[in-house]
């Protein structure tokens, strides 16, 4: 799945997703593709190459909190499965 094709999937499945999109633009360059993920419904975009600092302050923006950094908690894991005789 590309990217469009992703955030018009998250969109329909959950319609106040956020999205950050993020783009190196290919061949035509960044604007075109970050335009039309705005229209798209993302709620930031970042052109690429970018610095670590903008990509956190667009988290924070978002998410209207400083992201982790320490380690990363392991997810807690899954039950087991019930067995089938």
């Amino acid at each position: 799945m590309e990217g469009f094709e992703t955030i018009m999937h998250l969109k329909k499945i959950k319609p106040d997703v956020k999205v950050i999109a993020m783009s190196g633009g290919g061949r035509i360059g960044p604007g075109h593709y970050l335009d039309l993920a705005r229209k798209l419904g993302t709620v930031k975009t970042l052109e690429k190459p970018f610095e670590f600092r903008e990509l956190a302050k667009a988290l924070v923006d978002v998410l209207g909190t400083v992201p982790v950094t320490g380690p990363i908690p392991k997810p807690p894991p899954e039950p087991p499965q019930p067995r089938v005789w």
